[in-house]
């Protein structure tokens, strides 16, 4: 991919060949599963900024005032450094999309529940992560005709899983008031998708996973904010 390593002067000869393995395969990847994401991509991200990786997990990030900027851990597979450029991308693309026809009213200071966030989110980042979740759902969902085994079981269950979160968090934003009639339309053409994947089959197993987590995250929520689910 045509992105650059900022700051690569700061890692070691051993962490900047691992980086470059690393965004090499999840490239590779992209390019052969997934080539309109790929070519997104290509397009919209121009510098990876190598983050410290946190004690479990992966992280990045992406901002409108950075466009073509992504902040990153590395990642620790293929698929996890593909899905992140997939992710990311989409965060850059409503940025975008936000800058040529507002989708949001004036914020209210009202915060309301995100199936993958443990804190109450603002209506904008609702939408920013609902429609990166679009992405990662996207990415699997498509991915399940590539692979087999434990990556066909993962790609199983985080369809099914983020298929439940981003038709709730659809469900908040436009019953929220808070979208413009820009912002209505853009929701509802991700309603449209995400209706047009509702028919897709998944093993008895993932979709019991991906109940099962839903429902947990909901009350852990709910239980860490002590106030209604908004």
């Amino acid at each position: 991919m045509p992105a650059v390593i900022r700051d690569i002067a700061r890692l070691g000869v051993a962490e900047i060949g691992s980086w470059r393995r690393s965004i090499q395969q999840g490239w590779r990847l992209l390019t052969a599963h997934h080539p309109g994401t790929a070519e997104e991509v290509r397009t919209a991200i121009a510098v990876l900024v190598p983050l410290a990786s946190p004690p479990q997990g992966q992280v990045s990030s992406s901002s409108p005032d950075t466009f073509g900027a992504v902040a990153l851990s590395i990642p620790p597979d293929p698929h996890t450094c593909a899905v992140t450029l997939a992710h990311e991308v989409q965060h850059l693309k409503l940025s975008a999309l936000h800058d040529i026809s507002p989708l949001l009213m004036p914020e209210d200071g009202r915060r309301y529940y995100a199936p993958w966030r443990r804190d109450p989110r603002p209506l904008g980042g609702l939408l920013q992560g609902a429609y990166a979740h679009v992405g990662i759902c996207g990415f699997w969902r498509r991915e399940r005709q590539f692979v087999h085994g434990s990556v066909l079981a993962r790609a199983d269950r985080e369809f099914a899983r983020w298929r439940i979160g981003i038709e709730r968090a659809i469900s908040i934003l436009l019953a929220s008031s808070g979208l413009t009639p820009a912002g209505v339309r853009f929701v509802e053409g991700m309603a449209r998708t995400l209706s047009s994947w509702q028919g897709d089959p998944v093993p008895a197993g993932a979709h019991r996973y991906a109940v099962r987590e839903a429902q947990d995250h909901l009350q852990r929520w709910k239980e860490a904010n002590r106030h209604p689910c908004t």
